[in-house]
């Protein structure tokens, strides 16, 4: 962007100038500080250009200390000039002193008196004055000043700053040079009481100021800008007076087109001013404005003859600076609307249009090189601009908004258009490297551009390569800080599946390669490093490259020697050894490169599995040198290399139960490939290893003894060898290999993490491949820690009487059966078991268990001792939510684990460190209810003895009641059945039916208290309570809803502990007004003769009419009386008066199979309402009548 002139790229919004000369005080330092805040000015991008994201706005705000407005005021239309031409203003093309004149679209001075000479606003601080006599001048002062500003269109606005006393002292004064100057009270005159010492709220009251005056001057500057739109678009009907251009050598013929494009530009740009929160409404003209100004370029650059004039070569810089400019503000306008997929095509098409309209004959190189350096300064303004916007406005576009068109690809997108293909760039980094790329096109030459060549000439010329590299430096450099903020090490890294490091590398490359072309080895060496140089032939060839332009670096280069044999991978050439023969070995002293792959291993000396406090440890470390002998004597032109370790230290970390390690090089031992040390006292031994033109490992094995619990590891190998080239040239090196407890699988490596060889030694070789081994598995174990527990104590545990299943919501007590049994000369500080209960195919989580030992609090561990008793009691629950339905199959897992609480070691300050172990572990079935429940409501019909108010007498009115009308009652039975679902036998230890009403108005009484109906154990066990119904206010309700709830009291055989079991609430709707028919059966001392008493109840104040029938089935086994009958079988039609009962006996004998049956089917007696054509139900009202199928049976 900084080519060009920042105004042209400034982000727009409304124009403020702010004047506080007259007050020179802290108070103005603070106010320009709070007016700030909202100042945008000398920016291209805030965020609060974005779309409906902000309500407040911003503004361009100048602060000046002059009065005047460097704009001249619009001379009368009338006015003419002495040729008669219409007078023009100094920025019209129209106007032979304007820069645009005669065929310019507009000029860079339109920007700036928008942006900096022609506020819509214009605010002042003034001093209140002291004494109310100096008012008068300081109203004549502001009023001069408004009628001034507004002349120009422009509102003035006073800050009257107070230093009085009392502010209140002050309220006549304001209001009077308010009404007197013509300021409004809220965007005209402001008052600030600014006394400090009495205004503790000061910086408060300065912000609301503020924030209160822009606030109010939003709609002002909406419509200064509106107006001058709206005289901008008249223009496009007006006629214009064109001065004579005879003066002016131009081939260029003025058009219509270049007034409406120059139009277009002004109302695109006001719009911004003016809505400064939806620049996306000023593309209506920005687009058009930039096709036309696309279509004069075409038109008069395109064909351009050899000679071209030099009017028409400013104006072609010109168009192709208005080109970029509009591009600018396009892409910006869409970037705001959160549109960056528009943004960036629209950018792609602003090269591709450009490159096609300025492609004129003859092209020439100079036109190539400044096409390319042109459109590398298109890329860095949008990486530029891509910056600064949020992240969010950045994010990578949803495929699947754009259908099988187009392609997406990490940093951008492919698109296919009516066939033609093109590529667009989201991430600002790969911009930065596309702008590198096509600098690097640009051809440096010392001579400027023919005089007919179009030249762009705001473009930046390289006339030195230095130039140039240096401003391609700045690019990737720019392009590497994008990625490196990308990066998973940095702190503004989002994205968990990203990372660039090879791609950052890349770029370190190319810096690397740029600095090489300039000859600054020493820092192209410091980048080629930074490429992951150890395993890339090609930058270790460079660095060799750079090493030899340098002198004095021949440690360094040993070093990139050493790197360049180090590489695993064939290389298909020796690099060029020409270092090798200027190489001063004796100049180096030591070393600083990786020479060893080191992998330790540790492990049971028995090889088990587990290792214990006391056990013996194997310990063998393994040197694979990472060098290859034959290439590094290729590449340094020697015959012989030896290594010698001189010093070998193995640290463990601080928790670990063995010492460190220190051995010392013995030159008597022989140097076997497999080594067995010997430790001393100390610690220490000796040990002999040598590579002597040859890359196999070798190995050292010592063994330890595990002082300590807890997690042993490596910390880390430190090595000091010895380096012989030629047998006269020794050169030091140290090299220490840290393993980190942290590492992940993928970090570490597979040999140290899945599996390691184990060598086993049994010869004497100096060959590692003529020794067996044996694979060790890891078990996801790093090969350099070993877990070491304590001895484990001998403890059994037992359940006394185990149970096969638990209730949910039951409590049991198990008794635990303990033997334990402790290893003699291990001390325990303490020993403890703890119970664990996880579920089997259930959410654990839905579920509350709780465990505690006998007189122990929650989930508080038994502690042993030696007077520990054998048998100990667990107390066990599970309760689980309402709503969560327990599935089958669901099982309860109990495991008791043994807590070891051992010393860690014998030194003193050693920390006790806790271990488990699995003890026992025990199953139960799950189930939820212990018992199956079946509920059910009966009918009950109470004598006149029992009861002598249920059906009252409608004609006898009872006195002591306030209710006329008689209240029935209706008597009821709730039984419960219920069977056991456990095997094991259980007793009932108590049994009771909550009954209650669910309406307010109806009164429920519950007759005595639950009876239990005895039965054989495997059978149904029943128990009921009775109760009757009532309406409290001798309202007739139809139906009441009762709702019953069972409770059974049990527990298990030989348990003392009771257990309540409650069932679900049972709601059930009992008819309260319905007629109906009860029937009783009574049999005679001889079960000869059976009375069967039926029961028409009316409980209602209507009369019904009824006619009766009794039903009989040939063959029943039923005889019926003649003589003790008084109804015949079929009645005709009959009264039942309100609240009333209509008995009707019929006497019979039963001659059926005695003994046999157990159910005797009954007469049925068959009623029927007259007037509702209906039949009523016969119902039963004692235990020994049953319905089956809606017909009635006697029970046995």
């Amino acid at each position: 962007m900084d080519i060009y002139n920042q105004l042209l790229l400034q982000q727009l919004a409304p124009f403020i100038k702010i004047n506080d000369s007259k007050c020179q005080s802290d108070i103005t330092t603070q106010l320009r500080s709070n007016f700030n805040k909202y100042n945008i000015s000398n920016s291209v991008w805030d965020n609060s250009i974005i779309k409906n994201r902000l309500s407040t706005t911003n503004y361009l705000i100048e602060f000046s200390d002059s009065w005047d407005i460097d704009v001249p005021l619009k001379p009368p239309s009338q006015e003419r000039e002495d040729n008669g031409n219409e007078v023009h203003s100094i920025l019209s093309p129209f106007n032979p002193s304007s820069d645009i004149y005669p065929n310019g679209i507009i000029s860079e001075d339109w920007f700036k008196k928008y942006i900096q000479n022609l506020p819509f606003a214009y605010v002042a601080a003034f001093p209140l004055p002291e004494s109310v006599h100096d008012d008068g001048a300081l109203i004549r002062e502001l009023a001069d000043l408004r009628v001034k500003y507004l002349a120009h269109g422009i509102k003035f606005v006073c800050i009257l700053i107070s230093t009085s006393v009392n502010p209140n002292d002050d309220d006549e004064r304001v209001d009077k040079i308010r009404q007197q100057s013509g300021l409004p009270r809220l965007h005209g005159l402001l008052y600030l009481h600014a006394n400090a010492s009495k205004n503790v709220n000061l910086a408060r009251d300065l912000t609301v100021l503020v924030t209160s005056l822009l606030s109010n001057l939003k709609h002002p500057s909406f419509e200064f800008y509106q107006q001058i739109e709206a005289k901008i678009k008249q223009r496009n009907k007006k006629y214009y007076s064109y001065p004579s251009a005879a003066k002016v050598q131009s081939k260029i013929v003025l058009t219509p087109t270049f007034l409406e494009t120059r139009n277009l530009i002004k109302s695109g740009m006001l719009i911004q001013f003016s809505s400064p929160h939806n620049v996306e409404l000023s593309l209506k003209y920005l687009i058009p404005a930039y096709d036309n100004l696309i279509d004069l370029v075409r038109e008069n650059f395109q064909s351009q003859e050899e000679d071209i004039e030099e009017h028409d070569m400013k104006l072609y810089t010109h168009f192709r600076l208005l080109l970029d400019i509009l591009a600018f503000h396009i892409v910006r306008c869409y970037l705001a609307a959160e549109d960056p997929i528009s943004a960036l095509r629209k950018h792609k098409t602003h090269i591709a249009s450009v490159i096609e309209a300025v492609h004129f004959s003859p092209s020439t190189n100079y036109y190539f090189s400044e096409i390319n350096n042109w459109i590398s300064i298109q890329y860095q303004w949008l990486a530029q601009l891509l910056e600064l916007i949020p992240q969010s406005i950045r994010v990578e576009p949803n495929p699947k908004k754009f259908g099988n068109t187009t392609t997406f690809y990490f940093g951008g997108v492919q698109f296919i258009d009516n066939g033609l293909k093109y590529d667009i760039i989201t991430k600002p980094g790969l911009l930065y490297l596309k702008a590198a790329e096509y600098l690097d096109k640009v051809k440096v030459s010392r001579t400027q551009n023919k005089k007919n060549e179009l030249h762009y000439k705001l473009l930046p010329e390289y006339e030195e390569p230095v130039t140039k590299q240096q401003k391609k430096l700045a690019l990737l450099n720019k392009a590497k800080s994008c990625f490196v903020d990308l990066s998973p090490t940095s702190v503004d890294y989002k994205s968990e599946s990203a990372n660039f490091d090879s791609f950052i590398n890349y770029v370190n490359w190319m810096i690397a390669e740029e600095y090489f072309k300039l000859d600054d080895f020493k820092t192209a060496i410091d980048f080629y490093k930074l490429c992951n140089s150890s395993t890339n032939p090609l930058i270790l060839q460079r660095i060799f490259e750079c090493i030899e332009q340098i002198s004095g670096s021949d440690k360094e280069a040993l070093e990139t020697a050493i790197q360049i044999s180090s590489i695993k991978s064939p290389i298909l050439r020796i690099f060029d050894s020409k270092i090798a023969n200027s190489l001063n070995l004796k100049n180096i002293k030591k070393i600083d490169c990786t020479l060893f792959e080191v992998t330790p291993l540790i492990l049971n000396k028995q090889q088990s599995t587990t290792t214990y406090l006391y056990d013996e440890c194997l310990f063998q470390i393994k040197l694979q040198p990472t060098i290859n002998f034959e290439k590094l004597n290729k590449l340094l032109l020697k015959k012989e290399i030896k290594i010698r370790v001189e010093k070998i230290k193995v640290i463990f970390n601080n928790v670990s139960g063995f010492k460190d390690i220190s051995l010392k090089r013995l030159d008597s031992l022989p140097s076997t490939a497999l080594q067995q040390v010997t430790l001393d006292e100390n610690s220490s031994g000796q040990v002999r290893i040598d590579f002597f033109n040859s890359s196999e490992a070798k190995i050292f094995e010592f063994s330890q003894v595990a002082e300590k619990i807890g997690k042993a590891q490596i910390s880390s190998i430190e090595l000091e060898t010895i380096v012989e080239i030629d047998n006269s040239n020794s050169i030091s090196h140290t090299q220490t290999v840290e393993f980190k407890t942290n590492s992940s699988p993928d970090e570490a490596s597979e040999t140290l993490f899945h599996n390691i060889k184990y060598y086993i030694n049994n010869r004497t070789s100096e060959n590692l491949s003529d020794y067996r081994f044996r694979n060790i598995r890891l078990n996801g174990e790093f090969a350099y820690s070993v877990n070491i527990i304590p001895v484990r104590p001998k403890v059994n545990l037992n359940i006394k009487d185990p149970l096969k299943s638990l209730i949910m919501g039951e409590k049991v007590k198990l008794n635990i059966l303990l033997d334990v049994e402790k290893r003699k000369g291990v001390d325990y500080n303490a020993l403890s078991i703890v119970s664990d209960i996880k579920l089997s195919g259930g959410d654990s989580d839905d579920y509350t268990i709780r465990t505690s030992w006998n007189d122990l609090k929650d989930d508080e561990p038994l502690k042993l001792s030696e007077d520990s008793p054998d048998m100990v009691l667990l107390n066990l629950s599970i309760q689980a939510r309402p709503s969560i339905e327990l599935k089958e199959g669901v099982k309860l897992m109990l495991n008791f684990k043994l807590v070891l609480d051992t010393n860690t070691g014998n030194t003193e300050g050693d920390v006790n460190v806790p271990t488990l172990f699995d003890i026992s572990n025990f199953e139960f079935d799950l189930v939820k209810e212990p018992f199956e429940l079946k509920y059910g409501i009966a009918t009950r019909y109470r004598n006149q003895k029992e009861a002598e108010n249920d059906m009252p007498n409608p004609f006898i009115i009872n006195k002591g009641s306030s209710i006329s009308m008689p209240v029935a009652t209706r008597a009821w039975v709730g039984n419960v059945t219920f069977s056991s679902r456990l095997s094991s036998s259980i007793d009932i230890i108590s049994t009771n039916i909550n009954i209650k009403s669910m309406n307010p108005e109806v009164q429920l009484d519950c007759l005595g208290s639950t009876v239990s109906h005895a039965h054989a154990q495997s059978e149904p066990q029943t128990f009921s309570r009775s109760f009757v119904t009532t309406s409290k206010t001798g309202y007739t309700h139809r139906n009441i809803a009762v709702s019953s709830v069972g409770t059974i009291f049990w527990k298990r055989k030989n348990s003392e502990i009771i257990n309540e079991f409650k069932s679900i609430y049972w709601e059930v709707t009992l008819p309260l007004a319905d007629p109906r028919v009860l029937l009783m059966v009574k049999k005679g001392e001889d079960d000869t003769i059976w009375k069967l008493h039926f029961v028409i109840e009316n409980p209602t104040p209507r009369i019904f009419t009824f006619s009766t029938q009794l039903l009989d089935e040939q063959d029943s086994g039923w005889q019926y009386i003649d003589e003790l009958n008084l109804v015949p079988f079929v009645q005709p039609p009959f009264p039942v008066l309100p609240f009333s009962r209509h008995a009707i006996d019929f006497y019979a004998k039963y001659n059926g199979t005695k003994g046999e049956e157990k159910l005797v089917k009954l007469p049925q007696l068959k009623v029927f309402d007259i007037n509702y054509k209906v039949g009523l139900p016969t119902l039963s009202v004692s235990e020994d009548v049953t319905s089956v199928e809606g017909l009635l049976y006697f029970k046995k």
